[in-house]
Parts: C-alpha cells; sequence; structure tokens
C-alpha cells in the first residue's frame, strides 16, 4: 500500500496541490454529511499529499478529536444508559480522540519544530481526556519549540499544578512565572494560592502527627 501510495503521489508531480485541495473539498462534504469514516480516509490521503503543510494535519485532527468525537457524544447521550450508550462512549469516542493523536503525531513526523501539533496533542489530553499528567508533558514539549507563544508554557505550569505529588515541583514554576513572566494571570494566582494552601495544610498535619509521635 505504502509502494502504491508513493507511485501515486509521484505520478501527480505538480499537481499534488491541486489534487489535495479536491480531497479536502471532499472531506468537507463528508463533514457535513456526517460520513465520519470518509472524513477520515479523505483527510489522510490530503496529509499524504501535503505533508509539509501544517493547517492539513491540524484540520484532520480536529474532525477527529473534536468533530467526530462531539458527534459521538451527542449520540452517547442519546442512547442513555442502554448497551449502545456505553459502547459509545467507552469505546468509540476515545478511539477517535486516539486518532487525532495519531495524525497529530504522523503530522510531527514531517513537521518536528512545529509546537502547534504538539500542542494540540495536549489540547487533547487536557480538554478531553483529563490526564494533566500527559497534558503536561506535551504543553511542555511545545513551549520548547521555536515560535512557541508564552502561553503554552502556562499551560504547562497550570496541568502541572494537577497532578497529584508534584505540588512542590508545580510551586516552583509557578513561582518563577509570578516573579519572572511579566504576565501574572488570574489563573497563575490561583494556582498559587491553591498550591500554598494544601502545602500549609500538609505541613500541618505532618506537624500533628510528630507531636502525636512525641
Amino acid at each position: 500500500d505504502q509502494l502504491t501510495q508513493a507511485a501515486f503521489v509521484g505520478a501527480l508531480g505538480g499537481f499534488r496541490s491541486l489534487v489535495a485541495s479536491a480531497y479536502h473539498l471532499k472531506a468537507h462534504h463528508s463533514f457535513v454529511k456526517k460520513e465520519w469514516g470518509d472524513v477520515e480516509r479523505y483527510r489522510a490521503i490530503t496529509v499524504s499529499l501535503q505533508p509539509k503543510f501544517w493547517r492539513y494535519w491540524d484540520m484532520a485532527v480536529w474532525d477527529m478529536a473534536w468533530n467526530a468525537y462531539g458527534y459521538y457524544r451527542g449520540e452517547a447521550e442519546e442512547y442513555g444508559d442502554d448497551f449502545k450508550g456505553w459502547h459509545t462512549e467507552n469505546i468509540i469516542m476515545p478511539r477517535y480522540l486516539e486518532k487525532g493523536i495519531t495524525f497529530a503525531k504522523r503530522g510531527l513526523e514531517w513537521l518536528p519544530e512545529d509546537y502547534r501539533l504538539i500542542k494540540v496533542i495536549a489540547d487533547i489530553y487536557d480538554q478531553k481526556m483529563g490526564n494533566p499528567e500527559k497534558a503536561a508533558e506535551w504543553y511542555l514539549k511545545a513551549s520548547q519549540k521555536p515560535q512557541a507563544p508564552s502561553h503554552v508554557y502556562r499551560a504547562y505550569a497550570h496541568q502541572l499544578t494537577l497532578c497529584a505529588g508534584r505540588e512542590e515541583q508545580a510551586y516552583r514554576v509557578t513561582e518563577d512565572l509570578y516573579r519572572n513572566s511579566g504576565n501574572v494571570t488570574l489563573t497563575l494566582l490561583r494556582d498559587m494560592e491553591r498550591l500554598e494552601e494544601d502545602m500549609a495544610r500538609r505541613a500541618a498535619h505532618d506537624r500533628s502527627y510528630d507531636q502525636l509521635k512525641d
């Protein structure tokens, strides 16, 4: 299949951009009709034809992890608590999140310095999967790339504050942002306050425990 695809792409020559645009339109038409299998197939062809065009990868990720995922979330809510609802929520929806992540990682093979593809993986772990450990990992990777805006590192700092057992590390990161970033946001202040309260509570608990032992 890879050899056939490579031969097909090679035969197109200078028409690759035009053909990619045509398949992009096919993907959009399938999106309108909610035919997600066709959307995935046409997006895959589009990115294969123009693998260094970031926007095509981004749209493929969004169609899988946001659009298809949201569509099936609506279906799961309609099905309710029966087996179809369970299957949709626990099998189909996570599958589309993984498809989105796979598209982003494939894009990074062609565009390894593009922070946006790394960030969108972090966004999926944050907004869709509720996994702050993985979200923090990918936001940090994205923040280290050229042209990454400062808010990507702040997103890393925020996710870090949500990771159990990493409170002290999170506080060091947020305190550094507070002192040196020049942009103190409300989220940053709230995160610092929450971390300080948590550390004070744990310190008080430890002192009480030591006193009981004595």
